[in-house]
C-alpha cells in the first residue's frame, strides 16, 4: 500500500459512513437538495429509505469503530507510513480520530443516474466533533503542512479549506461543533442556507447497526419509478432497459467505497429477469457504450460495466502527489518498482488499456466464474509486459494453451515452493501464481481466475462446454489456509439459523458461538478430506489448516473451501433434522410417489452427464433437466407431500416452485457416493427422502440420524479435550480454558506498551486473562486504549460472520 493510497483511503473513510436526520417528507420532497431520514433502529431505517426512495440511511458507532479494524489488519505494512505521516503533517492519524465523537451523516446531493454518464453532484459528510479545538488545528494548521497553500474560503460565514487538486475537489470545515466535508461549494452553501444548524446536527436521531464492516459503506436506495416520473413525466420505461436487453427494471440502489485504493461510486440494477443484475460504475468521463454488453452471456447473474480513463485518473493522482512533500518518496518508490519489474508503469501497462471494461459471473455449467473484459489499445504490448514481469520472478513463467483457435495465456508456477507463513500471504500466493489467465480477442482482453471459464466462454455452448476436461496446470500444487476458528463460527451460525424455526430441534444448537480453537482441528481435517478429493495434504498450525491441492482447482481456493465446508455440512445437518413420522396409509402412498420422483430425477442426471460427454460436473440446477428436454413432466418437480402452490425456491434462480433442493455442485470424484446427498424432500414428519449421488433413493428418520451424528461428534470432541454433553435435546459444547506460557504472557505485556494490537490479536483468546489483569493494574491512558481495543478485536471473533 502506497502512502498516497493510505491518505486517500483515510480521507474517503471520513466521508463514507452514513447517519440519519429528521425531516418532513411533505415539506422537503418537491424541491429538496438534501434528504436524510431518522429512524429508531436499523430495520426502521431501511424501511424509511425504501418508503421515501430518495434518502440514504445507515449509521456508524463512531470513526474509531470503522477505521481502527483496518489499521489493525494492515499494521505491519502501514506502521512505517504512520511515522512518515507524523513527520510530514506533524501528527499521528490516531490524533485525527480523537476529534470525532459518535455518529457520522453522509448525504449525496443531486445524484442523477438518468444523465449519460450518470453523475454525482456533491457528497456532504457531517460528523460530530469530540474535540472542536483539536479539529480546527488539524484542518487549518496540519493540513497546510501536508498541502502548503491549500486555499481557505468562507461559505455562509463559515471558514473552510478546499483541496481542488484532487480528482474530486474536497471542502473541509466546521459548522457549529461538527466537522463537514463536501465536494461542492455551491451545494454546501445551499445546504447551510436551507437547513438550520440545530436541525442539521444536534437533533439527529441515529439508527444503530452492530456490524462494523457494513458501517463503512454509504448506501443510497432510490425508487427507480419515482425518479423516472420526476425526470421524464409520463415515461415509464427506463433508458437502461434497451441497453440491458431486459423487459423492465424493478429497483435501483447504490453504494460508495474504496476498491483497490480507487474511489468508486456505483449503483445496482435489478430487473424482472432474475438472472440479470448489474453493477455500473459512475466514475465515468464518457458515456457507457453498448459494445461490451453483447459479449456478456445470458447466463450471467452479475455484471459490471465501467467507462473510465485509467491513465487520466493516474495522472491526476500523480499531479496531486507532486504538489505534496511526499513527492520525492513517491518518485523513489515508483522508480524502484519499475526498475525491479523492468517496465514503465505508464507506457507498458496503463497505456495498454482503453476506457471501458466489463466484468461478469457466468453461472453456466454449475460453476460461477468471474471474467473481466477490458478494451485494449495495445494488446501485444500488454502480453509482452506480463511476460517481462513474470520473468522477474524465478519460479513463475507465462505459458500458453490453445482452444478454439484462441491463445490463452496463464501464469504457471514452475517448481514447488514453501507454503506461506500466514493466511494473508497464502491467499496472495495462490492468486499471484498460476491462478490468473487471459486471452485477447477483437481488441479486448478477457481475464479470469479459471482456464475452464475462458474455454467455456469461447465454446459458446453450455451443453458442450460442460464436457470440457481441463486442468489449470498439470501437476501444479497450490497452497491456501483456512482459519478454522472463523470457518467453524461461520458454519455454526449458518446451522443455527437453519434450524432456528424447526421446533422442537431449535435447542439442538448452542445459544452462543463456541470457541473451538485447535481442539476441533482433527475433526475438521477429516471432514475436509471427505468433501475435497483434490486436497492432497493438510497441515495444522495453531488455529489454521494449511491445504495442499492439485492443479485442478479452478477458482479462488479459500472461497471454494469455505463454500463446501459451510454449505454441504449445513445442508447435511439440516436434512437430518427434518420433521416427524408417517401417520396414515395416504402419506405412505405419497412417500412412495416422492421416491419415484426422486428416482426419475436421478436417472435424468445420469443421462445428462452421459449425453454431454465426459462431463465432471452436475447440471447447474435441476431446471437444466427441463431446459434440455430430459425431464419435461412438471409434476415430477413438485413434491407430492407438499403444497403445490407454495413458493419454496430450493435452487438459485429456479423457475420452478420445487420442494427438491440442489445441495452443492460437487465433482463426480466424491469418495463416498452412497452418503452424498443430491436432492431431498422434507415434507414428511420426522422423515426426509433423499436422492444420493450414486442414484439410489432412501429415507431416514430425523431423530435416529440426530442421535447417531451427535453421539459420534460428542465422543470425538471429548477425545480431543472438548467438553460436550447432550441433555433433553440440548447440546452444550465448551472448550477448556486456553493456557498461555510465561513467554507469551510477557509478549502480551510488551505489546501493550508498544501499542501493538496485531501481536496481541494473534495470541487469540489465551491473551484475554492477561489483558483483563493488565486493565486492573492502572495502565496509562494509551495502554488502556490498547488493552480495550485488543479485547474488542479478540472478542469480535464471537460475533456473527
Amino acid at each position: 500500500m502506497s502512502f498516497t493510497k493510505l491518505c486517500l483511503t483515510l480521507l474517503f473513510a471520513l466521508s463514507c459512513v452514513v447517519g440519519a436526520q429528521d425531516f418532513n417528507l411533505e415539506q422537503n420532497l418537491p424541491d429538496s437538495t438534501l434528504l436524510v431520514v431518522s429512524a429508531p433502529n436499523a430495520k426502521a431505517a431501511v424501511d424509511a429509505v425504501m418508503e421515501t426512495g430518495y434518502a440514504q440511511l445507515v449509521c456508524s458507532e463512531g470513526m474509531q469503530q470503522v477505521i481502527r479494524p483496518v489499521w489493525e489488519l494492515l499494521q505491519p505494512e502501514i506502521s512505517p507510513m504512520m511515522q512518515q505521516f507524523n513527520a510530514i503533517v506533524g501528527m499521528m492519524p490516531q490524533d485525527l480520530l480523537q476529534m470525532f465523537q459518535g455518529e457520522v451523516s453522509v448525504a449525496v446531493v443531486n445524484f442523477d443516474p438518468m444523465q449519460n454518464p450518470p453523475v454525482i453532484d456533491a457528497v456532504i459528510s457531517i460528523s460530530l466533533a469530540g474535540n472542536f479545538d483539536k479539529g480546527k488545528e488539524i484542518i487549518f494548521t496540519h493540513l497546510n503542512n501536508f498541502m502548503p497553500g491549500a486555499p481557505k474560503m468562507e461559505i455562509e460565514g463559515q471558514e473552510f479549506v478546499t483541496v481542488p487538486q484532487l480528482p474530486m475537489p474536497v471542502y473541509g470545515g466546521f459548522i457549529d461543533k461538527s466537522f463537514v466535508i463536501a465536494t461542492s461549494a455551491e451545494r454546501l452553501s445551499s445546504l447551510m442556507a436551507k437547513k438550520p444548524q440545530k436541525t442539521l446536527i444536534e437533533d439527529a436521531s441515529y439508527a444503530k447497526i452492530r456490524n462494523r464492516s457494513n458501517a463503512a459503506l454509504s448506501l443510497v436506495h432510490i425508487k427507480v419509478r419515482d425518479i423516472i416520473e420526476k425526470v421524464m413525466p409520463g415515461e415509464r420505461k427506463h433508458p437502461l432497459v434497451d441497453m440491458l436487453g431486459v423487459q423492465d427494471i424493478t429497483s435501483l440502489g447504490g453504494s460508495a467505497g474504496i476498491h483497490d485504493g480507487n474511489f468508486r461510486y456505483s449503483f445496482i440494477v435489478e430487473t424482472t429477469d432474475n438472472e440479470r443484475k448489474g453493477l455500473f460504475n459512475l466514475v465515468s468521463d464518457q458515456p457507457l457504450s453498448e459494445d461490451l454488453f453483447k459479449d456478456i452471456p445470458k447466463t450471467s447473474v452479475y455484471y459490471e460495466v465501467m467507462s473510465f480513463d485509467l491513465m487520466k485518473f493516474y495522472m491526476q493522482i500523480e499531479q496531486f502527489v507532486n504538489m505534496t512533500p511526499v513527492a520525492p518518496m513517491w518518485r523513489q518508490i515508483k522508480s524502484q518498482v519499475e526498475q525491479m519489474l523492468g517496465i514503465s508503469l505508464q507506457q507498458d501497462l496503463l497505456a495498454c488499456f482503453g476506457k471501458e471494461a466489463a466484468m461478469f459471473i457466468d453461472m453456466s455449467g454449475g460453476i460461477g466464474s468471474t471474467i473481466t473484459m477490458a478494451k485494449m489499445s495495445d494488446g501485444e504490448r500488454f502480453v509482452s509486459t506480463v511476460k517481462k514481469v513474470a520473468e522477474t520472478f524465478p519460479d513463475v513463467e507465462l505459458r500458453t494453451t490453445t482452444y478454439k483457435e484462441q491463445t490463452i495465456h496463464y501464469l504457471h508456477l514452475t517448481k514447488q515452493v514453501k507454503p506461506a507463513d500466514d493466511v494473508r500471504s497464502a491467499i496472495a500466493f495462490v492468486v499471484a501464481t498460476g491462478m490468473r489467465c487471459f486471452f485477447i480477442k477483437d481488441n479486448k482482453m478477457y481475464l479470469s481466475n479459471s482456464i475452464l471459464s475462458l474455454k467455456r466462454y469461447l465454446h459458446g455452448s453450455q451443453k458442450e462446454a460442460n464436457g470440457v476436461d481441463v486442468k489449470l496446470a498439470q501437476g501444479q500444487t497450490a497452497y491456501a489456509y483456512i482459519d478454522t476458528t472463523r470457518g467453524v463460527r461461520y458454519l455454526y451460525n449458518n446451522i443455527a439459523s437453519a434450524v432456528e424455526s424447526l421446533t422442537p430441534f431449535a435447542n439442538l444448537i448452542p445459544k452462543n458461538p463456541v470457541d473451538f480453537d485447535s481442539a476441533s482441528l482433527p475433526i475438521i481435517e477429516d471432514f475436509i478430506k471427505d468433501v475435497h478429493p483434490t486436497v492432497t495434504s493438510l497441515t495444522n498450525n495453531k488455529n489454521e489448516i494449511m491445504l495442499e491441492m492439485d492443479g485442478s482447482i479452478l477458482g479462488g481456493i479459500s472461497s471454494v473451501i469455505y463454500f463446501s465446508f459451510s454449505t454441504s455440512y449445513l445442508l447435511g445437518i439440516q436434512a437430518a433434522m427434518l420433521l416427524p413420522a408417517l401417520s396414515n396409509v395416504s402419506e405412505k402412498a405419497k412417500e412412495v410417489k416422492s421416491k419415484s420422483h426422486l428416482n426419475q430425477i436421478g436417472m435424468c442426471i445420469e443421462i445428462y452427464l452421459l449425453d454431454f460427454g465426459r462431463s465432471v460436473y452436475y447440471p447447474a440446477s435441476i431446471e437444466e433437466l427441463y431446459l434440455e428436454q430430459l425431464l419435461v413432466d412438471n409434476e415430477v418437480y413438485l413434491c407430492p407431500l407438499g403444497d403445490p402452490d407454495a413458493a419454496k425456491p430450493g435452487i438459485v434462480n429456479s423457475s420452478f416452485r420445487t420442494h427438491y433442493k440442489w445441495l452443492f455442485h460437487q465433482r463426480l470424484g466424491i469418495r463416498n457416493t452412497t452418503e452424498t446427498i443430491v436432492a431431498y424432500s422434507d415434507e414428511l414428519p420426522d422423515t426426509v427422502i433423499i436422492l444420493y449421488q450414486d442414484g439410489h433413493v432412501d429415507h431416514i428418520r430425523g431423530n435416529d440420524y440426530i442421535d447417531e451424528v451427535f453421539n459420534k461428534q460428542i465422543q470425538r470432541l471429548k477425545e480431543v479435550g472438548v467438553e460436550a454433553t447432550r441433555e433433553e435435546g440440548i447440546v452444550s459444547i465448551r472448550c477448556k480454558s486456553p493456557e498461555i506460557s510465561e513467554q507469551d504472557k510477557q509478549s502480551v505485556l510488551d505489546a501493550i506498551k508498544n501499542n501493538d494490537v496485531y501481536t496481541i490479536k494473534n495470541m487469540g483468546t489465551a491473551a484475554l486473562p492477561v489483558l483483563k489483569e493488565a486493565l486492573n493494574a492502572q495502565p496509562s491512558p494509551a495502554e488502556r486504549s490498547t488493552i480495550n481495543w485488543a479485547i474488542m478485536v479478540i472478542e469480535a471473533r464471537c460475533m456473527d460472520y
